[in-house]
């Protein structure tokens, strides 16, 4: 059978699976009963050969080359993809092993355009894998086996590195760190780059961050004996239950001259439809403190009516609006909280959510919602998440959602929140979004899950001295430079805090940045600009020139922000806080340069270009045709759209 869309195609002969998309073809051979990888090539140049073991490898339930445990496989079928899955396609080949009662099914993804193969793995057995100690006896000898979701064998495989996203951003500011093979052959990190010849491969998870998953080993990659594999399936032998079924993470494999861009190109592609066109400017006032002293109906009419003249699309109620209690009654105190937890609080919001409804129309922004789904319950009450936060749907037509408190404390507390994305999503049409908190607790990181919304990525005071880690417009800088290398700047919420607020204790301990002051107001607005801008305050609390600053920048980002997404938005330049330029520069031509204070003002940052038009400057600013740009003052940026 043979089926497909686009450039994107799959064949399967009984005994042979091809898969086609963008230039590459992968054959996989399933006269096993398990796929075998036979060939990886892009166009027409092979880049691997055949596998000497079995693509996908589970310690304890692992398929046998003994003939009494031959799988069958029992199903193929093209199945169409969810619409949360953006434009992928889907073919699944389902087998069953009679010996041990297994059911094994193998998801095979492909994007159209997109020289990638996607893979995830559904398992159900009926007994328990034998011969596995407990965790901490296997560790001392040496014992955990890696499950494997995916191996190749590249015929001259070069360099080797990969890249580790380091989240729990409450304690950190070293996001993104980058590997070389160790002497065991292994690696840590979402994403393995190498080449096979002149081209390049990559391997990535599709999963939460190296750091903050359930698995029993200490690595992600593994190189032996000529085979590359991507290890970890996103539960353990620990997990498995008879007659329960497992889903594994999904991993994918791929080629291009650029392996970075395919990276990037598959998380756009990873955007539902009608969420592309979706993009929004939030006003969290959490960011200025004591938002739980002030929450109240005429406070939070205020702060709507000044988000709209911030510019604003969203304001996000945070933490507070509910009556059950607080954040910390479930994250500190352990508490459960079921749906009267959930309801308004009639005190403070006599009026309920209505008025400020009203007050979000009058205003023009939208209203939104801080939520924390049963992270103590393992979210096993997802069902009844989904209904409160749709219910708000229904009253109020509030389509977008933080999600904090999040802790994937086992497997099936990961998927639990899983089905309560899709739930949000299905249940409301395509409408929901969720800003995906990934500060603290376990998560899914910027890798995972990110096509159900934003990623809210770091909150950074200048008003709290017990920070771990305060706001700097530069670290800001640096943590969006270093991840737009793979991750689109669309999908992150990149905060600004007031400067009316800082507090100069905050910045007088030991090992902390310069205070933030250094800089001009209007560059810490300006780092947002390629991303979704996220104003942390309380903007009725402000002096009016920090309404008119905002205002006059977020103007710039709503003018140009589609144009911007359009297409992939990459890192220019050199690291935030070295000495030279920096930037970020769109496939659709705009362009945005930083100058730091301890920054040259000129450098050869950007393409050579046919001319350029300045679109909006902190000042003296130029762009020659050789791709040099010069801004004559320190602590500036500059916006251009080139030719």
């Amino acid at each position: 059978m043979q089926c497909g869309r686009e450039d994107s195609c799959f064949e399967f002969t009984g005994t042979e699976l091809t898969l086609r998309a963008g230039g590459l073809v992968r054959c996989i051979d399933f006269s096993s009963g398990a796929p075998r990888t036979q060939e990886i090539s892009l166009d027409g140049a092979v880049l691997a050969g055949t596998n000497a073991g079995l693509d996908i490898f589970f310690p304890g339930l692992e398929v046998r080359e003994d003939p009494a445990f031959r799988p069958e496989i029992v199903r193929v079928e093209k199945v169409p993809a969810p619409a949360y899955d953006g434009a992928g396609s889907f073919f699944e080949i389902e087998t069953f092993e009679e010996a041990r009662q297994i059911r094994r099914l193998y998801r095979y993804i492909l994007y159209p355009g997109l020289s990638l193969t996607g893979v995830e793995v559904e398992l159900t057995s009926a007994v328990l894998p034998l011969g596995i100690l407990t965790p901490r006896m296997d560790a001392e000898a040496g014992m955990v086996p890696a499950a494997v979701l995916d191996r190749i064998t590249p015929l001259s495989p070069g360099k080797v590195r990969s890249t580790e996203f380091r989240m729990r951003t409450d304690y950190s500011n070293d996001l993104v760190r980058v590997h070389s093979l160790d002497g065991d052959g292994v690696l840590s990190g979402n994403i393995l780059e190498f080449r096979s010849g002149n081209t390049g491969m990559v391997m990535f998870q599709e999963a939460p961050p190296a750091n903050e998953r359930q698995e029993l080993f200490s690595f992600d990659f593994q190189i032996r004996e000529g085979s590359v594999c991507s290890c970890g399936m996103g539960f353990t032998v620990q997990d498995v239950n008879p007659g329960k079924t497992l889903v594994s993470h999904r991993q994918w494999t791929g080629a291009a001259q650029d392996t970075a861009s395919l990276v990037r190109q598959y998380y756009l592609e990873r955007i539902p439809a009608n969420f592309r066109e979706r993009y929004a400017v939030t006003v969290n006032p959490w960011g200025s403190g004591q938002f739980y002293d002030r929450v109240c109906t005429e406070f939070l009419c205020r702060e709507i009516a000044c988000a709209g003249k911030c510019k604003a699309d969203v304001y996000q109620v945070d933490d507070g609006y509910q009556a059950g209690g607080f954040l910390r009654d479930l994250a500190v105190d352990n508490r459960p909280a079921g749906r009267s937890f959930w309801e308004v609080d009639p005190e403070k919001l006599p009026g309920g959510l209505a008025i400020l409804q009203k007050a979000a129309q009058d205003a023009d922004v939208d209203l939104s919602l801080w939520f924390a789904p049963g992270m103590n319950k393992g979210f096993a009450d997802w069902e009844e998440s989904a209904e409160i936060l749709l219910d708000f749907h229904r009253k109020y037509g509030i389509d977008v959602f933080k999600l904090d408190g999040v802790i994937f404390s086992s497997h099936e507390a990961e998927m639990n929140f899983v089905r309560l994305l899709r739930k949000l999503f299905t249940g409301s049409g395509g409408k929901i979004m969720a800003n995906l908190d990934v500060t603290n607790g376990l998560r899914g990181g910027v890798g995972y899950l990110t096509g159900f919304g934003s990623i809210f990525l770091e909150n950074r005071y200048v008003c709290h001295q017990w920070v771990h880690v305060p706001y700097h417009p530069v670290d800001t800088l640096r943590n969006l430079w270093h991840l737009s290398c793979y991750i689109p700047t669309r999908n992150l919420q990149i905060e600004a805090p007031s400067i009316a607020e800082v507090v100069p204790e905050v910045y007088q301990k030991e090992g902390r940045p310069a205070s933030p002051e250094e800089y001009d107001f209007k560059f810490w607005l300006g780092v947002t600009l390629f991303a979704q801008p996220l104003l942390w305050f309380q903007p009725s609390m402000q002096p009016e020139k920090i309404l008119e600053d905002t205002a006059e920048i977020m103007a710039v980002h709503r003018k140009y922000r589609e144009k911007i997404f359009a297409g992939q938005v990459r890192p220019v330049g050199v690291e935030p806080g070295k000495e030279g330029l920096t930037g970020f520069c769109a496939e659709t031509g705009y362009a945005i340069v930083y100058r730091t204070l301890n920054a040259p003002g000129s450098m050869q940052i950007l393409p050579e270009n046919g001319g350029a038009e300045l679109l909006y400057a902190t000042g003296p600013a130029e762009l020659h045709s050789d791709g040099t740009a010069v801004l004559s003052d320190p602590g500036t940026f500059a916006l251009w759209k080139i030719r």
